[in-house]
């Protein structure tokens, strides 16, 4: 996927306000009655335009949903290179702590690339005069995040980039639904800086080369101590896109209509939200604290909702929090369960033929991955 290029900076206009917008981290006596007023501007990469059609797969269409809801963090410092005082900076009242209600209606696509939207509407961050370096961390999604951590006591970025979730909804609809409409800003995004331009440019590089004297997170805030007009951040999936095809071999077809589709052992709470790639499934080094089950297919004889043509062979997409087990120092898996039922039965807990899955993938270190997994089904299903 390609990535837009974009600069980040901060205006100092002296003479305003302060809007009650600040939790302070380490330093309180800083007069900010005299603050920095910067607008922040949001976009959010969706991956495709909205309502189109999945790439692949030319037969079913992507429904997204313009997010409602954003939480902007600005990480602020006294000193170049993002040392000295940190103070915790954020829109909108203390005690919303970082949220700000967003105007679906007030999205634009981009002119030229359709799978990008950028929120008009106005969003400020009071920073403090002394600063001198920074950079911000946000998210957005199309309601509440309810399940989100707690702001950390002191707000270094390792401390804010550990902040996490839970997966949000009743139903399966409304899991995918949060899922797939929740976009932040990965923790370790990085470009190349041209200091002569003052801006960052080219394609995403490795994390591994931030801090370098040419490299930046791209959430840096640029021209911290000029006058400058505002910041700009895009924001990206936090859910993985579960692609599961199935198919069962035409010799056991006769019995074993496949009317039951569940996947279990899904991450379901403390899911980084600005890490996302970075949920460890490994033996001992678990980063989330709990799983769920998603039903992805119910048909029964007794709700008269039989389907004829998912019997044999269908195809569902599930958005997920990425979670991964490596095998070894170069390969990881996608780690899951699927529990089956056959031939409009109704299945409850403890019924149903299950199966474990370790589906081989190559995890970018920054962006979440679209993970296809085939279920070939060559064994008799019991109920």
């Amino acid at each position: 996927m390609q990535n837009p290029t974009y600069r980040l900076s901060a205006t100092k206009l002296c003479g305003l306000l302060l809007a009650a917008l600040l939790l302070a981290a380490c330093n309180n006596e800083e007069d900010l009655t005299q603050g920095t007023r910067v607008p922040i501007k949001l976009s959010v990469m969706t991956g495709s335009s909205l309502n189109s059609r999945t790439p692949g797969d030319p037969g079913e269409a992507e429904q997204f949903t313009l997010p409602k809801h954003a939480y902007i963090y600005v990480l602020t410092n006294d000193q170049l290179n993002e040392a000295g005082t940190v103070r915790l900076m954020y829109p909108g009242s203390t005690a919303g702590k970082g949220h700000v209600a967003l105007n679906p209606d007030q999205w634009q696509q981009d002119a030229v690339k359709s799978e990008i939207y950028h929120y008009t509407g106005d969003i400020n961050v009071i920073m403090p005069n002394s600063i001198k370096s920074g950079r911000v961390l946000a998210a957005v999604a199309d309601r509440e995040i309810t399940s989100l951590s707690e702001l950390p006591a002191t707000p270094t970025i390792e401390n804010m980039s550990q902040m996490t979730y839970s997966v949000q909804g009743d139903t399966p609809e409304e899991k995918n639904t949060f899922m797939k409409n929740l976009y932040a800003t990965p923790y370790n995004l990085v470009y190349a800086y041209n200091s002569t331009l003052g801006q960052l440019t080219g394609e995403p590089l490795p994390p591994s080369e931030e801090n370098k004297t040419d490299k930046l997170y791209y959430g840096t805030i640029l021209d911290a101590t000029e006058k400058v007009s505002h910041v700009d951040v895009v924001l990206y999936h936090v859910a993985a896109r579960l692609d599961v095809k199935w198919e069962v071999e035409e010799s056991f077809r006769q019995d074993n209509a496949i009317t039951f589709f569940e996947i279990e052992n899904l991450p379901k709470t403390s899911c980084y939200l600005f890490r996302p790639t970075e949920n460890v499934d490994d033996q001992g080094t678990q980063t989330y604290t709990a799983t769920e089950s998603r039903g992805i297919l119910n048909t029964s004889t007794a709700a008269g909702n039989l389907d004829p043509s998912t019997y044999w062979q269908g195809r569902r997409v599930v958005y997920v929090p990425q979670h991964y087990r490596k095998t070894s120092a170069t390969k990881s898996v996608y780690p899951f369960e699927v529990r089956l039922g056959k031939n409009g039965e109704t299945i409850t807990d403890g019924m149903g033929t299950k199966k474990n899955f370790s589906q081989p993938f190559t995890p970018d270190s920054v962006f979440t991955s679209w993970i296809a997994v085939g279920v070939n089904i060559k064994t008799q299903i019991t109920n």
